[in-house]
């Protein structure tokens, strides 16, 4: 544990407390497992519980490493570095910035004191994209229901399974839904192929905006050819030739 500590704390992974909340948490979480106490057992008897409640502590039975005050503002800094980095509070945060400029850029949170950086948001949610689709889940529901409906009317057995669609017993669908993200005088939709082996087909969904579900069009990425990584889709991407559709008509030849 000491060595850990002096690891993190000589700074020789290059980062700041706050660019490792992973580790900070971890490290919370280690302390919480800890059950030294919980168990007690005298030589060849049976172990036996000791509950929290039949505990015995003995307040200032040896002396601190550290002092109370130094203890106190040690917990006081952990709870709001737990605080800081919330999901629902970073996603809360992030929303008013949106809500505030109507784009979204890393170099907003960078100018806001107090707010998680893009790389923490990237660790919490897979990208800063990402967590600005977030945003917008019931948007996401939505769309999703809406191309099932669509989907239904194009092959004759859908089977709703987990989160995906299995359409006539042979392929598996997931659908993934993206509102457009503004960047500047541009925009893009964020997409991150299904990369579960059971999925064959992850179909990406082009919103029009967060408003409505107006749906501008499809973009059917297999498995074996979209890859693994996230990807931004512009006007120009080259992905709109490999993968773009205008309709699900293209179901029908896949079964």
């Amino acid at each position: 544990m000491e060595i850990i500590h002096e690891f993190a704390d000589a700074g020789i992974s290059g980062l700041t407390a706050e660019d490792r909340p992973g580790f900070t948490e971890m490290m919370e979480e280690w302390v919480k497992q800890r059950d030294d106490f919980y168990f007690s057992q005298k030589l060849k008897t049976p172990t036996r519980q000791n509950p929290p409640n039949e505990w015995v502590r003995t307040p200032e039975a040896f002396e601190g490493v550290i002092s109370l005050d130094q203890f106190v503002r040690a917990q006081e800094i952990l709870a709001e570095r737990r605080q800081k980095y919330d999901p629902e509070r970073m996603l809360a945060e992030l929303d008013a910035i949106y809500q505030q400029y109507g784009v979204l850029h890393a170099s907003l949170l960078r100018s806001k004191e107090g707010l998680a950086s893009a790389n923490i948001y990237g660790q919490r949610f897979g990208s800063l994209d990402f967590a600005f689709q977030r945003l917008f889940h019931e948007q996401h529901d939505r769309a999703r229901q809406l191309v099932q409906q669509r989907i239904c009317q194009q092959v004759p057995e859908v089977l709703p399974y987990a989160d995906f669609l299995v359409l006539d017993q042979k392929l598996a669908l997931s659908i993934q839904p993206a509102v457009p993200v503004p960047h500047g005088y541009a925009t893009y939709w964020p997409f991150r192929p299904d990369s579960r082996q059971v999925i064959d087909i992850t179909l990406g969904v082009l919103l029009s905006d967060a408003k409505d579900l107006e749906i501008l069009g499809y973009l059917a990425m297999p498995r074996s050819d979209a890859g693994e990584k996230a990807f931004r889709l512009s006007s120009s991407s080259s992905r709109i030739d490999m993968f773009g559709r205008t309709d699900l008509t293209f179901l029908q030849q896949l079964l």
